[in-house]
């Protein structure tokens, strides 16, 4: 009996060993899988839209929108837009709205995206229905892996709310179908009513 406990105690040794050398492998996987599903959020988070211009022109009871194209780029804390020329290619300075800072993000009817940061509200439309739905999704999951990630720093954010009902209550922003650069909206809706 006492040959047999080396073995025993020899054998413990290799099995906590493989199933220290699996655990190892299974973190550096899920750290490998992580990394290419980052990589491949920022990288389905890129492209040309259209921000909708800041303010609206009224012209009595009109409203003309002005929606400028915009190529826009995400990385792990934040989205950036850039104004383009023609060929599409980014001109001037970027500018940033970092993840920490958005409150709400909701996707709206006609390829229409909103992101509430703080007291402003930057509205965008995507080249379709079905580009605008993956913008959404990935800006929400890039939210919350910044909201994850500040939360395990020790700096957690709120999570961002995904309706914007308080929004349309006071009514600071009007919805539009219209598609191109520059187009008259209908009438727009007066308070009293």
């Amino acid at each position: 009996m006492a040959a047999s406990e080396p073995a025993a105690a020899s054998s413990a040794t290799g099995a906590s060993a493989m199933q220290s050398a699996q655990l190892s492998w299974l973190r550096e996987s899920e750290q490998e899988a992580q990394h290419d599903d980052l990589s491949q959020l920022l990288s389905e988070t890129k492209g040309v839209v259209e921000k909708l211009a800041d303010p609206a022109v009224k012209l009595g009871s009109w409203q003309v929108v002005l929606w400028q194209p915009r190529m826009i780029f995400a990385d792990a804390d934040g989205l950036s837009y850039q104004k383009i020329d023609p060929n599409e290619a980014p001109i001037g300075k970027a500018k940033r709205i970092e993840f920490a800072s958005i409150t709400e993000i909701e996707e709206l009817d006609c390829a229409e995206f909103v992101l509430l940061s703080g007291r402003r509200e930057y509205t965008f439309k995507a080249p379709s229905e079905d580009a605008c739905t993956v913008l959404v999704h990935n800006l929400r999951q890039l939210c919350e892996r910044q909201r994850a990630a500040a939360a395990a720093a020790g700096d957690a954010a709120p999570a961002p709310r995904r309706g914007l009902s308080k929004l349309f209550s006071r009514g600071s922003h009007a919805r539009s179908s219209v598609h191109g650069s520059a187009a008259a909206g209908a009438p727009a809706e007066s308070s009293a009513s």
